[in-house]
């Protein structure tokens, strides 16, 4: 059960950063600081929560102390996982989407360009 406590906390987090900067984006911010403070708060009022009111349930209603500690380790080892990950996979993705986009206004620019 705590193993897929880690796994379900990765993904909501991951899945709320991503709506996070979509609503972010639908506010009419002007300035750049604004955009960030904006994300920034919203990440942390969902980490929060996300993160420590099952921690804060189990510590104090439950009183299991066995299975805080389990919860507090798997959510340890999960993040350094996700984090060693997301630093070896984002280069390559990034270059292999920078390549896909070259290729694509390449083609575009053929395409565009009158036949000789």
């Amino acid at each position: 059960m705590p193993l897929l406590y880690g796994v379900v906390l990765n993904i909501l987090g991951m899945i709320f950063e991503q709506l996070t900067i979509w609503s972010v984006d639908k506010y009419n911010i002007r300035f750049y600081k604004d955009y960030n403070d904006a994300i920034a708060n919203q990440l942390f009022v969902f980490n929060c929560l996300n993160s420590y009111v099952p921690l804060i349930y189990v510590a104090f209603f439950k009183q299991n102390y066995q299975a805080l500690f389990t919860m507090l380790f798997i959510m340890l080892v999960f993040d350094q996982w996700r984090t060693a990950f997301v630093k070896a996979v984002k280069p390559c993705w990034y270059k292999a989407k920078k390549s896909t986009v070259m290729e694509r206004e390449e083609h575009n620019l053929k395409s565009v360009q009158p036949a000789a």
